[in-house]
């Protein structure tokens, strides 16, 4: 069986997904304009250039577990699905959906990986017929009630080839074994890539368009500058 590894946002979809949690109905405004304080330096301070998009990513992520607190899990996953199905319809790239359907076509097993959490990253993985999506980890406690924090680390940068190698490895998949395919748009993803015998590129940042030319890997879609 080949594997065939997929991050979401930007390749997957346009956009941020993330925006749907806050315009999700079942979220509370008040509880969205408390986490500004938290999010708006850091992001001021990524396009600045003065933090990584990496570290803002895991700011970023902390802060929508923290929004997430107080939700079932039959909760968080309708929001979840609603994201993927509604929120963000019109923002589906079709020609990388495509290969996700050649790759099942082909009987590949298909993997999502993305910082976002895994039942997040699982819905998107059902709304297009992927096998599975693995991402970072929403904590519950003991009765199924979101504890807004992660567990354990933020899936992203050089860490997502170990996130993905871990859910393989706890469906019983030796990753090494597999001849690997990854597609990705963010120059963070670039561990993701190189760790693949066949990268591709979907509309690359900037930073990814220039290891591209330095690694000659494929490319879907028109290179994406900074705004």
């Amino acid at each position: 069986m080949r594997l065939a590894l997929f991050d979401i946002a930007g390749t997957i979809v346009s956009g941020n997904p993330w925006r749907g949690i806050l315009k999700y109905d079942g979220m509370s405004k008040l509880r969205i304009y408390s986490r500004y304080p938290a999010i708006v330096p850091p992001y001021w301070a990524k396009n600045a250039g003065i933090i990584t998009d990496t570290r803002f990513r895991q700011i970023w992520v902390r802060q929508m577990a923290e929004l997430c607190g107080g939700m079932s899990r039959d909760e968080a996953d309708a929001m979840f699905r609603w994201i993927a199905a509604e929120f963000c319809k019109d923002m589906y790239h079709d020609e990388v959906v495509a290969k996700v359907r050649e790759h099942k076509a082909n009987g590949d097993y298909v993997l999502f990986v993305s910082g976002m959490f895994t039942p997040f990253a699982h819905q998107f993985a059902l709304a297009v017929g992927a096998d599975a999506g693995v991402g970072t980890e929403l904590g519950f406690n003991a009765n199924g009630i979101c504890a807004g924090k992660i567990v354990g680390n933020v899936c992203a940068g050089k860490l997502k080839p170990e996130f993905a190698f871990r859910y393989l490895a706890a469906q019983g998949m030796d990753h090494t074994a597999m001849e690997t395919f990854a597609y990705a748009d963010s120059y963070s993803d670039v561990a993701l890539l190189s760790y693949a015998d066949h990268a591709t590129a979907t509309y690359p940042d900037e930073g990814l368009a220039e290891v591209v030319a330095e690694k000659g890997w494929a490319v879907i879609g028109q290179v994406q500058a900074h705004s």
